[in-house]
């Protein structure tokens, strides 16, 4: 965490001091994209690598733009569909920063690389059927010896992005984002039991696009 912080603030002078057209905006907008959900080599029979089930995402944000860092703090939804019509949803508190470092194309399009990540806490999760709801947790229904940061998510973020100008304070911007899932500490728990039944190549791996859009305002 302490070397999160650093590299934060670091970023933030470097940003400051050195941009030649520092511009600050602010902005709101939505995503949605897909998850690939693997497991592999776990104790079943006859699976050795096996699509458990994919997962729809979705979410919201309001973000500050700082030219090459972009901090965002809003909601994450999964949705994941099973074959037996159960619909499984899990909603996150999402923080997230970004690196970017902005091209400038034309008077109104800037084109930019973007790198950085989400730290999405874990909030609530429910199973329906049909409508019916039939389970649901809330983060302080974690049982006390798992922690209540079991579902918690940390994701790296990468992709290209770009902002097109309505007006000289007004602007669209949209990114293609691909994202990794680090494993939680609820998948890293079932692969330390799975290893120890000596299934020593057991692994999870969450992986996929999402398409962001959103409307600026520069200052």
């Amino acid at each position: 965490m302490k070397k999160i912080v650093f590299v934060t603030l670091f970023v933030i002078v470097f940003s400051t001091t050195y941009a030649t057209a520092f511009d600050v905006s602010v902005g709101f907008g939505g995503d949605f994209g897909h998850v690939f959900m693997s497991i592999g080599n776990f104790p079943e029979p006859e699976q050795s690598v096996t699509k458990i089930m994919n997962m729809n995402r979705a979410g919201y944000c309001f973000y500050a733009d700082l030219t090459y860092l972009i901090l965002s703090v809003g909601r994450k939804f999964y949705y994941s569909d099973f074959i037996s019509g159960v619909r499984g949803t899990q909603s996150f508190l999402n923080i997230g920063l970004m690196a970017k470092y902005p091209f400038f194309i034309r008077s109104n399009i800037t084109l930019f690389p973007i790198i950085g990540f989400d730290c999405q806490i874990f909030t609530s999760g429910k199973f329906s059927q049909e409508g019916y709801v039939y389970s649901k947790i809330k983060r302080q229904d974690i049982y006390p010896l798992l922690g209540t940061n079991y579902h918690d998510r940390f994701v790296i973020n990468f992709g290209p992005g770009g902002d097109f100008s309505i007006t000289d304070l007004i602007y669209i911007r949209a990114i293609f984002n691909y994202g990794i899932n680090l494993n939680t500490i609820s998948q890293k728990t079932a692969l330390a039991w799975a290893r120890n039944e000596g299934y020593y190549d057991a692994f999870f791996l969450d992986h996929g696009p999402s398409l962001k859009l959103a409307v600026g305002y520069r200052f």
